[in-house]
């Protein structure tokens, strides 16, 4: 993820938050590509603190591990069929 591409895709996610008339909170790591001078309307956004243990990132706790079972379990089932 770059910088620039994180930037865009935060804006038209902020766009369509605002359409909805929603607001939300994004917590996020402290990556360099993440940029903490966005001017968002309808996201908040809270940086992790830097060097959090896998406690504080729910990355880290196995959401990516479940997320892959669930798409080979779904491509499985596609190749059956």
């Amino acid at each position: 993820m770059t910088g620039l591409r994180f930037i865009n895709w935060l804006k038209v996610l902020d766009d369509h938050i605002q359409i909805k008339c929603r607001r939300i909170i994004f917590f996020i790591d402290n990556c360099p590509a993440h940029s903490k001078d966005i001017e968002l309307k309808n996201i908040t956004l809270v940086f992790l603190p830097p060097n959090a243990t896998s406690k504080l990132q729910p990355m880290d706790q196995g959401i990516i591990k479940v997320l892959k079972q669930g798409y080979r379990t779904r491509l499985i089932h596609r190749y059956v069929q």
